[in-house]
């Protein structure tokens, strides 16, 4: 068993093609994405969980997840552990979050900036960050849902990504 100590918008790799990244963070909650291809199943709570797929194809993950909370992607098991904030002093973002991965032999865990580094030594070009991509996928879907469910023409949504939270503001 690997345990990661990761901060909001950090990244960990399972294998080549699955991204996990702590997203945000509530009183006593911390939501996770989850980037996977196609035939890989993710189960939370025994019960299988449905991707987002965006217009690309590529398949979002997005669990809400409790501390002590697990669940499995393909033969790899996850373990979410924190304090929650409501017991602390400190701002709630700055707690870190531990993810234990207990995952086969013949399957790579890494650090994002880790993996990046192993790709770039290899001579291969590693992925844009997980944590930059998701926060654009999920602005980018936002806008689509927001223009789809927009209740008249003179109604303008727009949704602005930081750091902290997906904001949205409404012009007339």
């Amino acid at each position: 068993m690997l345990v990661f100590t990761r901060q909001i918008g950090q990244t960990v790799c399972i294998g080549d093609d699955i991204r996990m990244t702590v997203s945000d963070k509530h009183d006593d909650c911390v939501a996770i994405g989850i980037l996977a291809p196609a035939p890989t199943t993710i189960r939370c709570g025994g019960a299988t969980v449905l991707p987002k797929i965006l217009d690309s194809g590529e398949r979002v993950y997005r669990l809400t997840l409790h501390s002590g909370d697990d669940i499995e992607i393909g033969a790899t098991r996850v373990r979410v552990n924190f304090k929650p904030t409501r017991l602390t002093a400190l701002t709630p973002r700055r707690i870190p979050v531990r993810i234990a991965i207990d995952a086969p032999a013949h399957i790579a865990v890494h650090r994002e900036e880790v993996y990046a580094r192993i790709q770039a030594t290899a001579g291969r070009r590693a992925p844009a960050p997980f944590s930059r991509w998701l926060r654009e996928a999920n602005a980018a879907q936002t806008d689509r849902e927001n223009l789809r469910a927009a209740p008249d023409a003179s109604t303008w949504r727009l949704s602005a990504v930081s750091r902290q939270a997906n904001a949205e503001f409404v012009f007339s």
